[in-house]
């Protein structure tokens, strides 16, 4: 519309299990299965890749304004989106001015929280570098799955980067069997949808999807709400 292209990617999470955990599981286990998807089920799932020092050395690649300055970005040695194509790394770069000041962060984004936006996107995992680099909305949304079935487990640069692939375009289901407030401690709750099953189990392991025995016919909980079935 009006030239732009608008996403209509998910944010979700899905706090508590059904009562069949079978169903639970079978329903999670359909949800990874889409294309371009990818599961965690340990967290915090971002490491720090950069020092104190190189945090700081990063401002110079801020602008009088306080945005990424693209000219400068493409050159430091920690930008690794130079082999994508140039329209893409464009919008990556503009994605992330525009997390600067999309107010989604319970934190106040300062010049400092700026910078550890920053070198958290540029130093993130391969692994999900991988799911911008085949994101073609078009076609196939790529997809974000998160377990998490302990307290406290999301750190500040697990939330940048789930901000940041929202921004994106990216579909993100975080799974919280505990009902343990995780992702609210980062960003404001209007950021994703809350969706509420009707128990609530602690310590629940996730078991080897690969080995769950072949679906029973009935429609899942969870496939009624994202309508996989």
């Amino acid at each position: 519309q009006n030239r732009k292209v608008y996403v209509p990617n998910l944010f979700a999470k899905i706090n508590g299990v059904t009562e069949d955990l079978e169903d639970y599981w079978q329903d999670l286990k359909a949800l990874t299965l889409a294309q371009n998807t990818k599961l965690i089920a340990t967290l915090p799932f971002t490491e720090i890749r950069y020092t104190k020092q190189e945090l700081y050395q990063s401002n110079y690649l801020l602008d009088k304004e306080g945005l990424v300055d693209a000219e400068k970005i493409v050159k430091d040695r920690h930008y690794k989106f130079g082999y994508l194509k140039s329209s893409l790394q464009h919008f990556l770069i503009t994605k992330i001015n525009e997390l600067f000041h999309s107010g989604i962060f319970l934190e106040s984004v300062d010049d400092k929280f700026k910078l550890k936006i920053l070198m958290t996107i540029l130093t993130m995992d391969d692994d999900l570098l991988k799911l911008i680099e085949v994101f073609d909305y078009p076609q196939e949304i790529p997809k974000l799955i998160v377990y998490d079935n302990h307290r406290n487990t999301f750190n500040e640069s697990d939330s940048i980067l789930l901000a940041y692939f929202n921004l994106i375009g990216l579909d993100i289901l975080v799974f919280t069997p505990t009902n343990y407030q995780t992702l609210e401690q980062f960003l404001k709750s209007s950021l994703f949808d809350l969706h509420q099953l009707p128990l609530v189990k602690y310590d629940l392991l996730l078991p080897s999807l690969n080995n769950l025995s072949a679906p029973s016919p009935k429609l899942g909980l969870l496939s009624r709400f994202f309508k996989r079935r």
